[in-house]
């Protein structure tokens, strides 16, 4: 199965851009409200034989991958989540959006998971298991708070990633 087809498949509602786009294509991006919409790598398009003015023509979000102190040097007044440095993908752009930073939606849940069962009244509760409690904590405080135009979005990578 192509990436295309899974997250199609995973997310029935997409709109994803041309298929000439598909070796760039890395994931999906999460952002308040709900809405997901598909994620392309800007070291990947780059390479594409595609001019850059005609690039810039689409719809797409650009994940630009950057740590978090240059994203600090070069994004200064961008919204950064406190305590969450090692879940940043980088920053991510999209045509009449502010760039905001974007981070990996399954690390920040499981790092979420790992304080939780961490805590020193938790107890496993078969019922309420800790990553139940993390997926909730996600959805309630890290993506569903809007703080403005700079609010981070999230990432779900179905591309192996590397961070540089």
């Amino acid at each position: 199965m192509s990436l295309r087809d899974e997250i199609l498949e995973n997310n029935p509602e997409i709109e994803l851009a041309e298929e000439k786009f598909d070796s760039a294509l890395v994931g999906v991006v999460e952002q308040f409200g709900g809405e997901i919409e598909p994620l392309y790598d800007w070291e990947i398009l780059k390479t594409l034989p595609i001019r850059y003015d005609v690039l810039t023509e689409f719809d797409l979000h650009v994940l630009f991958r950057m740590k978090i102190d240059e994203i600090s040097e070069k994004q200064g007044d961008t919204l950064i989540a406190d305590g969450y440095d090692d879940e940043v993908l980088g920053v991510v752009s999209k045509k009449g959006e502010d760039t905001v930073v974007i981070y990996d939606r399954e690390a920040v849940i499981e790092k979420k998971e790992n304080e939780i069962m961490s805590e020193e009244d938790y107890e496993d509760d078969p019922d309420y298991p800790a990553i139940t409690h993390a997926i909730e904590d996600y959805s309630y405080n890290f993506i569903g708070g809007y703080l403005g135009s700079k609010t981070w979005k999230c990432a779900t990578l179905y591309k192996e990633y590397e961070q540089k």
